[in-house]
């Protein structure tokens, strides 16, 4: 299971999450059961949606906790944007048929049709504007972690990493930026920071326990969330880019107008706040879900 290679990249007995607990450490509060459906918003669907009764979500599976991850104690994908994911489907009364697929295959399939929108903490960037438009549901941005002990001065871009091991994960907007602006080191004649790409948020968070890398570059919310839970072992540096995360979409979708305004009750009515307090995420939490905001260039 991906939460138990997850545990032990942590070097961690339990990766507890806020609010109460199971007895593997899952955050088990329910905030999503009594969320009931809004009429209003769920006649605005597509036709074909609202005969069906379902919504196709592409969901990257191969996540991390507090996000999205597998739960040691009954298998299932749980994290807040599962929570989100199903509040949402509860506000617009249909079941939301959560698929399992990697990172880099649901920007292209839902160009293609087979699914209806899809999550895996996709942070909004005018490059993947160009692909897919977003509604979106919580902030996140570009965070550094590094072993306890390292004395790490704040970063403020790029320029601070050179000369230094930097490792990040596959397929994110992390690993374009830094590749695009690894130029900025020699601009200032310092020697390039060397990048390392791993396949999942596991496989770096243990390369960076067995000292193959100087800082972690990837994704703010869950860097912060696996400091907490390593105080002693790992230490976060700080965020930079704040970046707006949310459901990715094909160009021009139906959908896009109704899950707004779905998230939208959730925020206004309280129940997103409870979502986001369960997983200790209150920092990340947004006013407004906004269509295609301006993104990360």
């Amino acid at each position: 299971m991906l939460a138990a290679v997850l545990c032990t990249a942590l070097l961690t007995a339990g990766c507890a999450g806020s609010g109460d607990t199971g007895a593997e450490g899952d955050p088990v509060a329910d905030v999503v059961s009594g969320i009931a459906p809004n009429p209003a918003i769920a006649a605005k669907l597509p036709p074909q949606v609202r005969a069906s009764g379902r919504i196709r979500v592409a969901t990257a599976a191969k996540g991390s906790p507090p996000i999205r991850y597998y739960s040691e104690t009954n298998g299932k994908l749980i994290g807040v944007e599962i929570d989100l994911q199903q509040a949402v489907g509860r506000v617009l009364g249909v079941r939301m048929d959560s698929q399992d697929a990697t990172f880099d295959e649901i920007l292209p399939a839902l160009g293609s049709g087979r699914y209806d929108l899809g999550q895996g903490n996709f942070g909004v960037t005018e490059e993947r504007k160009k692909l897919v438009d977003f509604v979106t549901y919580y902030d996140d941005g570009f965070g550094f972690l590094v072993r306890a002990g390292r004395q790490q001065p704040p970063i403020q871009g790029p320029a601070d990493l050179c000369g230094l091991r930097v490792g990040t994960t596959a397929g994110t907007s992390f690993e374009q930026v830094l590749h695009q602006r690894v130029g900025e080191c020699a601009a200032r004649s310092r020697a390039d920071y060397h990048v390392s790409v791993y396949r999942s948020t596991a496989d770096s968070m243990l390369a960076l326990s067995q000292n193959k890398m100087d800082v972690l570059v990837s994704s703010s919310v869950f860097l912060q969330y696996a400091a907490e839970r390593q105080r002693g072992r790992m230490t976060y540096v700080n965020k930079i880019y704040d970046e707006h995360v949310g459901f990715v979409l094909k160009h021009d979708s139906p959908l896009s107008e109704p899950l707004r305004l779905a998230v939208q009750q959730l925020i206004d009515d309280g129940a997103y706040q409870k979502i986001m307090a369960k997983w200790g995420l209150e920092s990340a939490a947004i006013r407004q879900s906004q269509v295609n905001p301006p993104g990360l260039r």
